[in-house]
């Protein structure tokens, strides 16, 4: 199976999404996995297998992303609520596609969709607004998929997306102000990101952006500049470079050490003092795991 997301719950089992079974669910204390999947027969139940996204949030409710709709579970009451399109419901929310959950420092529950914009939960009314991005914003060659997001310290939201790019953008109550657009641009390097898939985003204590894509690592140094100036990684066989281009996750540590989750690269380990990226292989630490793709990390407290 393959495992998409890690999510820690408020009482300390580990949540596992995976890609075709739904939740798995690891109590550390018993060393036993229980499975909350799309078939109401068995309890808990959530609307889709493919889970894209884990989120717990300020309240200590977890969300979870699917592949149609989204699910929240409320632990004090031991719940499963189901947000998702029903056609014999017009009040139903059309989300389609989820791919990633954040909460800002608002405490809003952001829902990026592929295609479908973005969602954001309103705790009053119970209820999710959208906010469609349209391709015409930046004469785009594709519909907007989002993938991932990131509020940065000054409260601006950066949008990762599949195929157009990195947006920068300021969220209200009422709309969108775009403010922002990083991209592939073969003709000006210096400005350009790695790739136009974003898989990840992160923010480092200089401020810095930092962005895994499917193309390798780039970071976008002083990202409230007018024109930011961006350097980028791809893969290679020395410590100035990941080990693979594709980069799925990315987590700071306590130290600062910035850590890289790659495909068929292992886990790169990369000192913010020095730039240099350590390479760890999974099957030093398991032989009884031998593939070198890692789509997530969790931080340890």
């Amino acid at each position: 199976n393959v495992f998409e997301c890690i999510e820690v719950a408020k009482d300390g089992t580990l949540w596992l999404g995976t890609r075709y079974f739904g939740i798995h669910i690891f109590d550390p204390v018993t060393e036993t996995v229980t499975n909350i999947s799309n078939d109401p027969g068995k309890g808990l139940y959530i609307n889709n297998n493919q889970v894209q996204d884990l989120l717990r949030d300020s309240k200590g409710r977890m969300w979870i992303a699917t592949y149609h709709g989204v699910a929240r579970y409320d632990p004090d009451k031991k719940r499963m609520k189901i947000y998702a399109e029903n056609k014999n419901n017009p009040q139903s929310v059309p989300f389609g596609n989820v791919t990633c959950i954040y909460e800002d420092s608002q405490g809003r529950i952001l829902f990026g969709t592929w295609e479908n914009g973005l969602y954001v939960y309103n705790e009053t009314t119970d209820s999710f607004k959208n906010f469609y991005i349209s391709q015409d914003v930046f004469a785009l060659n594709n519909p907007v998929r989002i993938w991932s997001f990131l509020e940065d310290k000054n409260g601006y939201t950066w949008i990762g997306t599949w195929e157009t790019g990195l947006f920068k953008v300021r969220i209200t109550d009422k709309s969108i102000e775009y403010l922002n657009h990083f991209y592939l641009d073969t003709r000006n390097k210096g400005r350009s990101i790695c790739d136009n898939i974003i898989f990840t985003l992160e923010q480092t204590p200089d401020n810095s952006i930092w962005l895994g894509t499917s193309n390798g690592l780039s970071i976008i140094v002083d990202p409230n500049a007018k024109n930011p100036s961006i350097i980028s990684y791809n893969e290679g066989l020395t410590t100035d470079l990941p080990s693979k281009s594709e980069i799925y996750d990315m987590k700071q540590d306590v130290s600062g050490s910035m850590w890289l989750a790659t495909m068929g690269g292992g886990v790169n380990k990369i000192d913010l003092k020095r730039y240099k990226f350590e390479l760890f292989n999974i099957s030093s630490f398991s032989t009884r795991l031998t593939s070198q793709v890692v789509y997530c990390f969790y931080p340890e407290n």
